[in-house]
């Protein structure tokens, strides 16, 4: 909005009396609307709160349905709850915090208001040993939509799900499924974005290696990042359905990944203990590393990686 509006103007609009606008100005400056008022010269919205509802989200994507809550214990939780009661396929769940955030390796993901804490809900035609895969496509879905929101972004893929930036983690993927005896019911894609809070809001104990987008000066809504990421998705995840196997992303997937050419290993987490290492080469058509090591080429499905630093 470029010019003011006076009251009388909106009163006549809606229908109701200067007092009643004046309160309800008050109630949207309160929630964090930026309006500028003067005597005469009406009220000027000089800046949007980011909130959550259906109608921001209808201005980036007028096709996608949205459930919103302010608080859960987890968006994948909800999310499978409420497939079992007829979410729509492709449904954004989304909160503004979460209680119980569920990270890979049942980690603890921490979710203060201010962060994108959503899942999508999809029902592909896939075999259950085709999902693990997605979290890879996701990661790729999740780099392009930042990339198009902002130009230029330094951001990187740490396998198989973390989105880091200027190399500091900002995002987390955590991908559930359910069965049954006909195949995949259900998949969950729960997606965590570091957005507009910075790392003091977060536990001591990740503010070195966490960071957020408003700490590197990027500036969005939540129903702006939430509905492009929602659209790579889905678009990945279709064309996924119609092929048999990662291909068609291994070469983005491969030319963001953090630790590129660079001395890694993968730690077995639940023996604690360093199982493979080696060079860092990429990832192969089902989304498993790919490292280099004495002259040979080694292929792995799952551990815990990170960078071998020389002193």
């Amino acid at each position: 909005m470029d010019k003011s509006t006076s009251g009388e103007s909106i009163s006549h609009e809606l229908g109701i009396s200067r007092a009643a606008i004046w309160k309800h100005i008050n109630k949207l400056k309160e929630s964090g609307a930026e309006i500028e008022s003067t005597t005469g010269g009406g009220y000027l919205l000089t800046a949007v709160p980011d909130w959550l509802n259906k109608q921001v989200f209808t201005h980036y994507n007028d096709n996608v349905n949205v459930h919103i809550v302010d608080d859960t214990p987890s968006t994948n939780t909800l999310t499978l709850q409420l497939a079992d009661e007829g979410l729509t396929e492709k449904s954004i769940v989304i909160s503004n915090t979460q209680s119980k955030g569920k990270g890979r390796l049942s980690r603890v993901w921490t979710s203060p208001a201010g962060g994108v804490w959503m899942s999508i809900l999809i029902r592909p035609a896939l075999t259950p040993n085709a999902v693990p895969p997605i979290t890879l496509i996701t990661a790729v879905a999740v780099t392009k939509a930042l990339e198009e929101i902002f130009t230029g972004i330094n951001v990187s893929i740490k396998w198989p799900n973390d989105i880091y930036l200027n190399g500091k983690k900002l995002c987390g993927i955590l991908v559930e499924a359910t069965t049954d005896i006909d195949g995949v019911r259900h998949v969950v894609i729960g997606i965590g974005v570091n957005a507009n809070k910075t790392v003091k809001d977060m536990p001591d104990e990740i503010r070195d290696t966490a960071t957020t987008l408003t700490d590197n000066g990027l500036i969005t809504t939540r129903a702006h990042i939430a509905s492009t990421i929602h659209k790579y998705v889905i678009d990945l995840v279709v064309e996924y359905e119609n092929k048999d196997d990662i291909s068609f992303i291994k070469d983005y997937y491969t030319n963001h990944m953090l630790w590129l050419n660079k001395a890694v290993m993968l730690k077995n987490m639940g023996l604690n203990k360093v199982e493979e290492s080696g060079i860092l080469k990429g990832i192969g058509n089902k989304g498993e590393l790919i490292v280099h090591s004495n002259g040979e080429e080694k292929r792995i499905i799952s551990g815990e990686l990170s960078c071998v630093r020389y002193k």
